[in-house]
């Protein structure tokens, strides 16, 4: 297969990862034009409860119209209480600036080693969710087309 998501990143993105994003992608229609868009991945069970797989949205980015993809971002959300109306970020991977930020320890740099270890952990998470058909939704959303 050939993979149309560089790896080019800090973080070790397994290829298990890039393969299932990849497969993902073909099941878009991505418009010709589109510089940088959004995967998003939901599971439509997922709510306040808990019950359910974690949101995880996927920004990807390209130079030219015949460019691969390189990830930008990776983050999951969740609802931080039972009474909230909205999800907060609960994870997220800054791959393109550096860096990752988590509510708890707030924002540091991507390449410190215990960030590097939890994205590892995280990678293999979402890849069997993904494999595991966890979420029932898949949207792309287009961020910013090329310019002309």
């Amino acid at each position: 297969m050939n993979l149309p998501i560089l790896r080019d990143s800090i973080l070790p993105l397994s290829n298990e990862l890039l393969v299932s994003l990849s497969t993902s992608l073909e099941l878009c229609n991505i418009p010709r034009d589109a510089k940088r868009i959004a995967l998003n991945f939901r599971d439509t069970q997922y709510n306040q409860t808990g019950k359910g797989s974690l949101p995880v949205e996927v920004h990807l980015a390209r130079e030219t119209q015949d460019s691969p993809w390189h990830i930008a971002i990776m983050a999951c959300f969740a609802y931080p209480e039972a009474a909230s109306s909205q999800m907060e970020v609960q994870l997220y991977f800054n791959l393109k600036q550096g860096w990752f930020y988590q509510p708890d320890i707030e924002q540091c740099d991507l390449n410190r080693p215990e960030v590097i270890e939890l994205f590892k952990s995280w990678d293999k998470a979402f890849v069997r969710l993904l494999r595991k058909k966890a979420f029932n939704q898949l949207t792309l959303t287009v961020l910013k087309k090329l310019s002309r």
